[in-house]
């Protein structure tokens, strides 16, 4: 790939985003989570020389590696369970074959609304939630 191949891959992203300014500045309309490319730019320079983005981005990663420690730490625990007793392994079978082909993209959703449900509704169900 040529340089020149490089640049004109560039002129579309260019043309969107000098095309999203003007019309911005050209008709304004308030917003919260629409603006203008030199607002979004102004405020993560903004961000990043008062350590905001920063610490927001620490905060996500710990709470990425929490659910990622968590998760392998229950599927750890039942696969090995699951390895030592075979009568609960014949008893999961279909449910573990079932799910195995689905792309794990496509269950984050139903699993992000499950969790968010359990979490806001949980003290209607048996056993109670987190918010009380």
């Amino acid at each position: 790939m040529t340089r020149r191949d490089r640049l004109k891959g560039l002129i579309l992203p260019a043309v969107l985003v000098l095309g999203m300014e003007a019309w911005l500045r050209l008709f304004p309309f308030a917003s919260d989570s629409v603006a203008p490319p030199s607002a979004a730019l102004q405020a993560l320079i903004r961000g990043l020389l008062d350590g905001t983005v920063l610490t927001a981005t620490v905060q996500t990663l710990i709470g990425a590696v929490s659910g990622l420690c968590i998760g392998v730490a229950i599927g750890l625990v039942l696969g090995i369970v699951m390895g030592l007793l075979s009568w609960l392994d014949r008893l999961m079978e279909v449910t573990v074959e079932s799910v195995r082909p689905i792309p794990s993209v496509a269950l984050l959703p139903i699993a992000l609304m499950v969790g968010v449900f359990i979490f806001l509704r949980g003290h209607n169900l048996p056993g109670g939630g987190f918010i009380a």
